[in-house]
């Protein structure tokens, strides 16, 4: 056998034209500013949705030859039957014993050559770009080298002839599959783990082909398991002891039952924190379902709730998905804050063009005031409030990004040449220790920085001779102390990203350009928290390149093309106010 020993070895990642499927942020026909209805979100796919309907079972066929036989093994490895029973139809009995299916590795395509048949032998190679794969928990990995989808592998198979028919006697470990069977075939599903305040819900984001019974056990292993290892130092599993994890089961049906042997042993509080945790884990098989909790048989009784649940109840704690489509939202135009409801200046001396603004962060604090942190077109950094207006504060470096708000701490953020920093609210600044799991930080500038709506995760661009790359980390808060851990790049070399925003607890918004296209422009873009899905996004009535972006829960995506606003409506680009241009810059929401 030549090629590789498996097409699961080596770094995985994900490319730029690789998994792509059609999103868009919600029709609308009014114009002007979002004031009424909720838009749909970019998902790369239903969550609620059950699984793809199966078709006729795949098996060999008497007198396939060798490719034909290889081909019918990679159709069938996409079918999710336990233990891809078809898959192994085309498989020798040894090869059966030893084939393991538990890692998926996702290509853009893949060709199949022309058998090389002598005597009772044959070889059949198999030629891919990758572009990701699933592990066994349904963890993806993208491919960043490049484009993304420039990983290229092959695989030869050998066959036996044995009792009249041709079969595989050397598969690889794994299952290899198509971009397009990846869509068709897997659903995002989402674990659901505490932040380390236990106070909101944090979206660990899986795929997997299963539904029903199968799924429902799938997640509860997962559960047990804990979440993934970039996620493992900034959330909390509430499913731990006493709860006897060995003995857990789940029972799917029209009401969700999960046993956990020990949960009476649990105070109140912690019941609520399981059920919880429970409620938006398994709530996405069924839209609606209701669920309760047992110990050995005896349904566990929630304070205020009951015995029976639903993410109904525990809404506050859930997903920041649907946010308030009315959301406040500000601009800045000549140095002055605009306020993006009235197309207005604020009603204080922020806005007057002798505030001098170039880009702004808001955080409401109760209803007629906000907090502000601001970078002035000289560059310095300004932190206040809406009434009391900005003090300069002397952060150390020159500042590359637009200021943040960490909604959970209330801290403001702002790289800049000398690193990361956050000011808390007594105006102290404190460096932010940034650390990969991998090692190796890019040793380049900081283009960007935006919070997750949960605030447990955050996206940073850096700018580096490889590309202004998007890399996801950790939010650990520790006492008083805050620091980002298992920072990873999640965008290929080749994508330069200039901005960031969270449209929901999982999708982001770039506006990147890609330096494989020659005389490519900076375009708007969309992935997931796990670099899946990247996927590029219409620019049909911008009347130029994007220079930054803001979207969030429940919200229109905005964007500042030049010294104009624009807003998303479905696939198309309109301007902010029906009269006409909206002249201004920097657009961002307020959570």
């Amino acid at each position: 056998m030549n090629g590789l020993t498996g097409w699961t070895s080596g770094k995985l990642r994900a490319g730029l034209t690789g998994v792509l499927v059609a999103a868009s942020l919600a029709a609308t026909a009014c114009s002007g500013v979002p004031h009424s209805s909720r838009p749909e979100v970019v998902r790369p796919v239903d969550e609620n949705a059950n699984a793809v309907a199966r078709g006729p079972a795949i098996t060999p066929t008497p007198g396939d030859d060798p490719r034909a036989i290889v081909n019918g093994f990679l159709q069938a490895a996409v079918s999710s039957d336990s233990g891809h029973s078809e898959a192994r139809q085309f498989l020798t009995t040894d090869a059966k014993r030893k084939w393991q299916d538990t890692s998926t590795t996702v290509a853009d395509d893949y060709g199949i050559s022309i058998a090389d048949a002598r005597g009772n032998s044959a070889t059949v190679t198999v030629s891919w770009n990758r572009i990701g794969q699933l592990d066994n928990r349904g963890v993806f990995t993208p491919t960043l080298k490049d484009d993304g989808t420039s990983d290229k592998q092959n695989f030869t198979f050998e066959l036996i002839h044995s009792d009249g028919e041709w079969r595989i006697d050397s598969p690889p470990q794994g299952l290899l599959i198509k971009r397009s069977d990846f869509l068709s075939s897997y659903r995002a599903r989402s674990l659901y783990f505490f932040d380390t305040s236990e106070s909101q819900l944090v979206p660990d984001l899986r795929y997997s082909q299963l539904d029903g019974q199968a799924l429902s056990s799938w997640l509860l292993g997962q559960l047990v398991a804990g979440p993934r290892d970039e996620l493992a130092t900034s959330v909390v599993n509430e499913l731990t002891d006493p709860v006897d994890v060995r003995r857990a089961a789940v029972t799917f049906g029209e009401r969700i039952q999960l046993e956990m042997p020990g949960s009476t042993q649990i105070d109140s509080v912690g019941r609520l924190r399981l059920a919880e945790e429970l409620a938006w884990t398994f709530g996405s098989i069924r839209f609606g379902t209701t669920m309760r909790i047992t110990d050995n048989g005896v349904p566990i009784d929630l304070p205020n709730v009951g015995t029976e649940f639903s993410t109904a109840n525990f809404q506050s704690v859930g997903p920041q998905d649907n946010g308030n489509p009315s959301g406040a939202f500000y601009y800045v135009l000549h140095g002055a804050l605009i306020d993006g409801l009235t197309n207005r200046p604020v009603p204080s001396r922020l806005g007057l063009p002798t505030a001098d603004l170039k880009s702004v962060a808001v955080l409401p604090q109760g209803s007629s005031d906000a907090r502000i942190a601001a970078v002035s077109n000289t560059g310095a950094f300004l932190i206040g409030t809406l009434q009391g207006g900005l003090k300069q504060l002397a952060v150390p470096g020159v500042i590359l990004s637009r200021p943040e708000f960490n909604i959970n701490t209330a801290d403001a953020w702002v790289i800049t040449s000398h690193g990361a920093y956050r000011i808390s609210h007594d105006l102290a600044i404190h460096p932010v220790n940034l650390a990969s799991s991998r090692g190796g930080l890019p040793r380049g500038d900081h283009a960007a920085v935006r919070f997750s709506p949960d605030g447990a995760r955050i996206a940073l661009a850096f700018s580096s001779s490889q590309g202004n790359n998007l890399w996801i980390g950790s939010v650990v808060v520790s006492g008083s102390d805050t620091r980002i851990d298992n920072v990873e790049q999640i965008t290929p070399d080749l994508l330069d990203v200039a901005d960031v925003t969270w449209s929901n607890a999982t999708t982001m918004l770039m506006i990147a350009q890609d330096r494989t296209v020659p005389n490519s422009r900076r375009k708007v873009w969309s992935v997931q928290s796990d670099g899946s899905l990247l996927v590029e996004q219409s620019v049909e009535g911008l009347p130029g390149d994007p220079d930054t972006i803001t979207s969030g829960p429940g919200q229109f995506a905005l964007v500042a093309v030049g010294q104009t606003i624009w807003i998303q409506r479905s696939s198309t680009w309109a301007a902010l106010s029906g009269s006409g241009q909206t002249p201004g810059a920097s657009p961002v929401y307020a959570p």
